[in-house]
């Protein structure tokens, strides 16, 4: 019999200085997440996997692949934005050719 973990789950803990902010947003990549209650409502409750940190209208953000395909950028510190990060039980390729380098 295997034993299983649980993968870890944050819910926006992201640091309020700028280097914090883009170190935290870095070691997400990878991370499965899943944003609750967006403004627009838009793919609410659908899991995606965070591919990139990437600058939006002048704010840090995630950008994401959904399962089907999608893509979307997500604001880091948005406070009006509730997220959960789930670790994700696999290494994305991304990720380690970015620890590469």
């Amino acid at each position: 019999m295997t034993r299983h973990t649980r993968p870890q789950v944050t819910t926006n803990p992201a640091p309020p200085d700028a280097a914090g902010l883009r170190a935290f947003a870095e070691n997400k990549i990878g991370y499965t997440i899943t944003v609750h209650r967006r403004r627009d409502g838009w793919r609410d409750d659908e899991p995606a996997q965070i591919v990139a940190v990437v600058p939006s209208r002048g704010h840090l953000c995630w950008l994401v692949e959904y399962t089907g395909g999608g893509t979307d950028v997500i604001r880091i510190d948005d406070p009006t934005c509730h997220y959960t990060l789930q670790k994700a039980l696999v290494d994305s390729p991304l990720r380690r050719s970015q620890e590469n380098h």
